[in-house]
């Protein structure tokens, strides 16, 4: 199996990203250091069970079972 060296819908870090731009995007801060302090928040927000359904594909799942399947 070939993939792109970008491919956006198998990479997981890319589907956490843009969560944080979803929430950041189109809106204006007075400071840098005002959008930072932002993204340190939804940063420690962040929960084990949220990104598992952010990054938890039918395609990660299926592969790594049938990887891991017992014999």
């Amino acid at each position: 199996m070939i993939f792109s060296a970008y491919c956006p819908k198998l990479d997981r870090v890319e589907k956490v990203g843009q969560l944080m731009k979803d929430k950041v995007a189109m809106k204006l801060y007075g400071t840098l250091e005002i959008l930072e302090s932002k993204m340190d928040t939804l940063i420690n927000e962040l929960e084990g069970n949220l990104i598992k359904s952010i990054t938890g594909t039918d395609f990660y799942c299926n592969a790594f079972s049938s990887i891991l399947k017992p014999k």
